[in-house]
């Protein structure tokens, strides 16, 4: 598995995988492949307040909190008719998800013309430097609150998407 990992990786896939759900253990740390850091997105959980609750299902974060990111995976409602779920695994699929949504957004003609290329968001760094943008930190954890992107004011769908995109530029001017 981790021979397709970095085989993946190489080609420019990005990976996304849950931190683990061993909060509980003391001292668990980050599962595999999850613990692959610079191949993998390890994903925690935190609620929708952004605070991480590392007791209860959360493994013991890295060292390094620009690694560390939390997104919504307390409380969902994954399955109609079902109880809320909680755990890495939630947010690992919301987590990629708003990954896809930013590729998405990202690919279009209008974006395209003012970014000139996907290639520096298509990679860990690039994700990283938008996720940190949109995120808070919350002890040794960076919240991801995509919605705070929105601006919630009564602009035009052109200026928000003007607004979106000039995020979307000074974020990946900080990737590194």
């Amino acid at each position: 598995m981790e021979q397709a990992i970095k085989e993946a990786s190489d080609k420019g896939i990005l990976i996304f995988a849950a931190a683990s759900n061993t909060g509980n253990i003391p001292r668990a740390r980050v599962a595999f492949p999850a613990s692959l850091y610079g191949r993998v997105m390890a994903m925690f959980a935190c609620g929708v307040t952004a605070k991480v609750m590392p007791n209860t299902f959360n493994p013991v974060p890295t060292d390094d909190s620009s690694l560390n990111f939390a997104f919504l995976g307390e409380d969902v409602k994954a399955f109609p008719n079902k109880k809320l779920q909680s755990g890495t695994s939630y947010a690992t699929f919301i987590g990629a998800g708003v990954a896809a949504a930013l590729f998405d957004f990202y690919k279009q003609d209008d974006v395209l013309s003012e970014m000139k290329s996907v290639e520096k968001l298509n990679s860990i760094t690039g994700i990283s430097a938008v996720f940190k943008y949109m995120s808070v930190k919350e002890g040794r954890y960076r919240s991801v609150l995509p919605w705070h992107w929105l601006s919630g004011a009564r602009s035009s769908p052109e200026d928000e998407r003007k607004r979106i995109i000039h995020i979307l530029f000074t974020a990946l001017a900080f990737a590194e």
